[in-house]
């Protein structure tokens, strides 16, 4: 009986397994899709997580690039505002200030002499020259003579300072007057200078403070080493009126 039983259910597992194989085994590969495609799935996450970590990497590099090219330049223009302002501290270190007196004139020197006379000046210096202005024309300068303020005007050839002359600023020395013109000396022989120029002072001396009228190029004469200049002053000095003299600090 129980080998009959045990017959009995053999053949009906052989006929199931034979009648009902494909779906059998249709559940099994069922299974198996389902397995292989969960872990596709799964490495196609983890591919994407790593992708996504490279790209990063890669992006984090780029960033600490172009983040050491910032850093270069934020210290570069440090480094050029750094030396803005310290061109803006000398600049204001170096403004020309200036004191301005009133001069008048006292007696002349000696009555032979016009060009040269005392006068009143309450600023002086005894160690410095200064320079004698009216109506915004340089007409002469001011030294000490005998712990006195004597001024001396272009006329005299003891009137000697710096200008500059037409527009590439050449420079040259007065002294004097010869034949009602003012002589310019010590002109380079490279210099370019015309006719019709005109002449200002140059403050290099520090008699005068830059760029007051003096007159223009009349003629140009050659003389031993240097060219000359004769210059047509544009100023009549009036002795009634007051001078001034503009003082640089």
């Amino acid at each position: 009986m129980t080998k009959q039983f045990l017959y009995f259910v053999l053949v009906i597992i052989f006929s199931i397994t034979y009648l009902y194989d494909q779906e059998i085994r249709g559940v099994f590969l069922s299974f198996g899709d389902k397995f292989k495609g969960g872990l596709y799935s799964k490495l196609d996450t983890l591919n994407s997580i790593l992708d996504t970590h490279y790209n990063q990497v890669d992006r984090i590099k780029q960033l600490k690039i172009e983040n050491a090219i910032l850093q270069k330049n934020v210290t570069q223009n440090i480094f050029l505002q750094y030396k803005l302002n310290n061109l803006n501290r000398s600049l204001q270190l170096n403004t020309i200030t200036q004191d301005s007196y009133n001069v008048r004139l006292l007696s002349y020197m000696n009555m032979k002499n016009n060009n040269k006379f005392w006068v009143e000046f309450n600023g002086f210096k005894k160690n410095k020259t200064y320079g004698l202005i009216q109506n915004n024309h340089a007409v002469g300068i001011i030294t000490a003579h005998n712990g006195r303020a004597l001024a001396i005007l272009n006329q005299d050839s003891q009137c000697n300072f710096g200008v500059y002359i037409g527009t590439y600023n050449t420079l040259g020395i007065t002294k004097g007057y010869v034949n009602s013109k003012l002589v310019i000396n010590y002109i380079s022989n490279e210099s370019e200078i015309s006719v019709g120029d005109s002449v200002i002072t140059n403050g290099i001396d520090n008699i005068f403070l830059p760029g007051y009228k003096v007159g223009k190029v009349e003629k140009i004469e050659q003389d031993i080493g240097f060219k000359r200049a004769l210059v047509s002053v544009s100023h009549k000095v009036d002795k009634s009126l007051l001078f001034q003299v503009v003082v640089p600090n």
